[in-house]
C-alpha cells in the first residue's frame, strides 16, 4: 500500500459477510454513485443497470491471484475466499476495495472474553499521490481548492457513504502521512498500532488516537452518550451524530501538514496568490504600491495560518518571502522617486 494513500478501515460481525450481502452491499454502494470494476466514460450514451453491471468484465484480485471476470463471478469468488479486491470508480477516479480476514485479527484474546476473529475487515483506499502538487500553481478556474484537498473532501465523503451502507461495527480513517515527529517522539502507523486501536474500540475504551487517525466512525454500541458529551466538547473537531446513535468523527491532526493536511493546502493558495504581481512589478506599474500591500497581506496571512497548525518550515518560508517584498517594495520607491525626478522638469509650465 503507498504510503500516500488516505485509507478507511470498517469492522462488521464476520458472520454478516455473505455473497448475498456482498452483492447487496456493493449495488447499494453503485447506487450512491460508486461503479464497480470499470472507469466512467463519458462519451457513453448507454444507460447501465444493474444487470448489465453484473456482467461487465472488471479487474479484480481473488486472495493473492489477479483475474478479469464478470462482475457476478467476482462476486462469487471473493465471498467464497473471504477475501478479495475490486477497484470502484468515482468517475474517472478509482478507489480500492479491499476485504479480508487480517491474521492478527484471528488470534484469540482471553482476557477479552471475545475473539477478535469475529469481525471482517473492509479497507477502502485511494492513492492520493495523484492529487498531490507542491503548490505552485493555483487551481483552474472556478475552482477554489487544491486537487489534494478536493481529494480528502471526497475520500472523507466516500468514508461516510460507506459507514452509512455497511454500518460497521466502528471504523478508523488514516492520513496519508504515516510517520509523526511531536518532539522527541515519533508516531508511526503500522497495521499492528491499527490492531491495537481497533481492539481497544472493541473493549469500548475510548484512547488517545495517534496523530495518524483523522476520522472514526463508532457504531451504537460503542459511541455511549459521555463519549459523545465528551466529543462535542472538543476543539477542531467535525462531528455527525445520526438518527440510530452511530456517531462520525473528523479533523485535521495538528501534525499532519506535510502536503496533504487541509490547511496546509489554503498556505499554499495563499503564497501562490502573493507572488502572482509583485515579482513582474515595475515603478511604472500603476498603483504598483497597492499590489504590494495586498501581497504582504496574504502573506502575514500565510504566516499566521502555517504557525496555527505548527507548520513552523512554511512559517520561517514565508518570513523570508515577505523580506524579499520588503526590499523589492524599496528598490520600486527608490525607482519611483527617481522617475518622478526625471520627469518633473517637463511638467513644469513653460
Amino acid at each position: 500500500m503507498s504510503s500516500t494513500a488516505f485509507s478507511f478501515s470498517q469492522y462488521i460481525e464476520h458472520g454478516t459477510f455473505s455473497e448475498a450481502w456482498l452483492r447487496a452491499w456493493l449495488r447499494r454502494l453503485w447506487q450512491q454513485g460508486l461503479r464497480p470494476g470499470f472507469r466512467f466514460d463519458e462519451q457513453s450514451t448507454e444507460p447501465f443497470t444493474w444487470e448489465a453491471l453484473l456482467q461487465t468484465v472488471c479487474p479484480c484480485y481473488v486472495g493473492d491471484e489477479s483475474f478479469e471476470l464478470p462482475l457476478s463471478e467476482a462476486i462469487i469468488r471473493i465471498a467464497q475466499q473471504g477475501e478479495g479486491m475490486l477497484t470502484v470508480w468515482d468517475r474517472s477516479i478509482d478507489l480500492k476495495l479491499f476485504i479480508d480476514d487480517h491474521a492478527v485479527m484471528k488470534k484469540a484474546h482471553a482476557t477479552e472474553g471475545v475473539l477478535m476473529s469475529g469481525y471482517k475487515h473492509i479497507l477502502l483506499t485511494i492513492d492520493a499521490t495523484f492529487f498531490h502538487t507542491p503548490g505552485n500553481r493555483l487551481p483552474p478556474e472556478r475552482e477554489t481548492l487544491y486537487e489534494f484537498q478536493q481529494a480528502q473532501l471526497a475520500f472523507l465523503h466516500w468514508s461516510e457513504v460507506l459507514c452509512k451502507e455497511t454500518q460497521p461495527l466502528f471504523g478508523i480513517g488514516i492520513e496519508p502521512e504515516w510517520s509523526f515527529t511531536i518532539g522527541e517522539t515519533t508516531t508511526e502507523y503500522t497495521r499492528e498500532a491499527e490492531l491495537e486501536l481497533a481492539r481497544a474500540i472493541h473493549r469500548g475504551e475510548f484512547p488517545t488516537l495517534p496523530p495518524w487517525v483523522s476520522s472514526l466512525y463508532l457504531g451504537t454500541r460503542f459511541a455511549p452518550t459521555r463519549l459523545i458529551e465528551m466529543v462535542s466538547r472538543m476543539p477542531d473537531r467535525w462531528m455527525k451524530h445520526y438518527s440510530d446513535g452511530s456517531l462520525f468523527l473528523f479533523w485535521n491532526p495538528a501534525e499532519s501538514y506535510r502536503g496533504f493536511h487541509y490547511m496546509a493546502g489554503e498556505v499554499y493558495r495563499l503564497n501562490s496568490l502573493a507572488v502572482q504581481s509583485p515579482h513582474s512589478l515595475s515603478s511604472q506599474t500603476p498603483e504598483w504600491d497597492e499590489q504590494l500591500r495586498h501581497a504582504f497581506e496574504i502573506y502575514d496571512r500565510a504566516v499566521e495560518l502555517a504557525r496555527s497548525i505548527g507548520y513552523e518550515a512554511e512559517a520561517r518560508a514565508n518570513e523570508r518571502a515577505i523580506a524579499g517584498l520588503i526590499e523589492r517594495a524599496a528598490q520600486l520607491k527608490l525607482a519611483a522617486e527617481r522617475l518622478g525626478k526625471r520627469q518633473k522638469p517637463s511638467e513644469q509650465p513653460t
